[in-house]
């Protein structure tokens, strides 16, 4: 190919033994005049000690020559710097003579990877402004690193869910109350609720799993960088360690906060607490405090406010620190092909936080009030005579002095506890009279009544002599007494007393008219009139004479 062609000679045993010399081929354009001004970089004659490969950060010197090639004395600039840095450092060359070789010396450090070093004479070519050849102005040398690009250690972490703890009640039969989309579930006023903290381990153990697998994959993972990062044909012996070298169990570095759970039942009724160990399970807590109703069993609300378990939740904590130790060997090998090597050290440290969340639970329930309803009722027989009388105004609860008042508690539909459907059980119950006769004469009485089936009672029986079976009323033969017994025309009334499970008393104390249990006190007391007297019926005899 045409052209000027420049050759450049120089000695690798003396520096200041080198030169150059033009070749033309061909007729092509005209070369640079060879007789024009020519400064220059040696390019043999770079040298850094200590020689490379080296660590990032290492103490070093450069060394290299420019060479005055003109005719003429020059003060001119030299620019050097890394390949990396966007700013060169500029030295003066002053009094620099025709044919003179000067040697360079730069103090510096070993970058931190691998790259370039750069020097340009007469960058600004202006110093002088009269040179004819440029090619040989600029130079570059590359300078070998080892373990310049070690990465930073991954670390950080991740939270995983931990579920919510669960909140299942349960009654004092072992029945777990419904979540209810609308209403709530409940238990019969004071009756004792089983509360079932339930805490996920198989979901927080998947935590554990996750976190265990984290770590160890950046313990792999980072090792295996760090002997990418320092590996090359002059390094040599290369470990990595780390301490510890593996998560066996992350369960060991957990922290629970907080350790101890506070359970708690809050409502109208007595307030309970509990302390729940944040590593257990969960466990079973019997709460006693459901003494004031919230509903009845037809939904008719009694407080506003409705019983409510919770839970607060906790976080499990996993802090780790791995640190890695790396060792290599630097090695380097004279001109008398004799090997060096340089042991070096990086130290490193990973470290982080995994959590695992666990939410706390909630749940609202209901405490339902247990009712029945009373009545009266006739006998069969006097039934029939009011069915014949000449009262003919008279009402289903219009009694005759001294006929028998047959007593009755009864437990109707909308009594059933509205999920379960089961009636509350009657324990006990008494109906009783406390009235003022004729000339001021205190009537009262008190009958204990007994179950005919699971919804109805009523008063005993018992066997009269030509009558057969009867029942016993809650009325008195002194009730049905001309001259002291009920007058005609007054109104009285029958109290009952109902006793169901768990010791809860509905309707009216024995004497006490004023202080009824229950949300429906008129189901527990029936008001009665008395239309004349049993004597007035001719061929009757009052029943006290059976």
């Amino acid at each position: 190919m045409d052209g000027l062609y420049k050759v450049e000679i120089s000695s690798y045993e003396d520096e200041n033994c080198h030169g150059f010399f033009f070749v033309k081929i061909g007729e092509g354009s005209p070369g640079p005049d060879p007789d024009g001004e020519n400064l220059l970089i040696v390019k043999s004659s770079f040298d850094i000690d200590p020689g490379d490969p080296q660590a990032p950060g290492t103490e070093a010197t450069i060394t290299f020559s420019v060479k005055n090639a003109g005719k003429l004395t020059h003060d001119t600039k030299l620019a050097i710097r890394w390949e990396s840095s966007t700013k060169e450092t500029i030295l003066d060359v002053n009094d620099f003579k025709a044919g003179e070789v000067r040697k360079i010396t730069v103090p510096t450090k070993y970058p931190q990877k691998t790259e370039d070093f750069i020097a340009n004479i007469n960058p600004s070519k202006n110093k002088p402004d009269n040179e004819t050849i440029w090619p040989d102005n600029r130079a570059q040398w590359p300078v070998k690193i080892v373990g310049g690009n070690i990465p930073q250690p991954p670390g950080g972490g991740e939270n995983y869910d931990g579920g919510e703890i669960g909140l299942e009640i349960y009654d004092s039969e072992n029945r777990q109350l419904q979540k209810l989309p609308v209403q709530a579930d409940g238990v019969w006023e004071r009756e004792p609720a089983k509360i079932r903290v339930v805490i996920d381990q198989a979901k927080i153990n998947e935590g554990f799993q996750k976190t265990q697998q984290q770590i160890n994959q950046k313990i792999t993972e980072y090792k295996l960088q760090l002997e990418q990062a320092v590996s090359g044909e002059d390094v040599k012996n290369i470990a990595v360690t780390a301490s510890p070298g593996w998560i066996t169990d992350a369960k060991s570095l957990a922290v629970y906060t907080p350790a101890l759970l506070d359970l708690q039942v809050t409502g109208p009724g007595i307030p309970q607490q509990w302390q729940v160990a944040s590593t257990s399970m969960g466990g079973d807590f019997l709460y006693t405090g459901t003494h004031v109703p919230t509903q009845t069993t037809w939904r008719q609300v009694l407080q506003n406010q409705p019983y409510k378990a919770q839970i607060n939740g906790f976080v499990i904590a996993m802090d780790y620190k791995i640190d890695f130790t790396l060792t290599y060997d630097v090695c380097s090998t004279n001109e008398e092909d004799q090997e060096t090597c340089e042991a070096q050290t990086a130290v490193r440290s990973m470290t982080g936080r995994y959590t695992i969340t666990v939410k706390g639970g909630e749940r609202s329930f209901e405490v339902f009030e247990p009712n029945a309803t009373s009545f009266i009722q006739h006998t069969p027989e006097w039934s029939e005579y009011h069915a014949r009388d000449r009262y003919k105004d008279s009402a289903p609860n219009d009694f005759y002095a001294g006929e028998r008042i047959l007593a009755r508690v009864e437990l109707q539909e909308r009594h059933r506890h509205p999920v379960s459907g089961q009636f509350p059980l009657i324990v006990s119950a008494k109906a009783w009279i406390s009235e003022t006769g004729r000339r001021q004469t205190p009537l009262q009485s008190l009958l204990s009544l007994q179950a005919f089936s699971n919804q109805r009672w009523g008063g005993q029986s018992f066997s009269a002599s030509k009558l057969g079976t009867r029942e016993v009323g809650v009325d008195t033969p002194l009730m049905g007494d001309k001259q002291h017994g009920f007058a005609k025309g007054g109104s009285y009334a029958v109290y009952y007393q109902v006793q169901f499970r768990f010791g809860v008393d509905k309707g009216f104390p024995y004497l006490n008219k004023t202080a009824g249990q229950g949300h429906e006190q008129a189901d527990y007391r029936v008001p009665f009139r008395i239309i004349a007297n049993a004597w007035e019926r001719q061929g009757i005899r009052n029943h006290t004479t059976q």
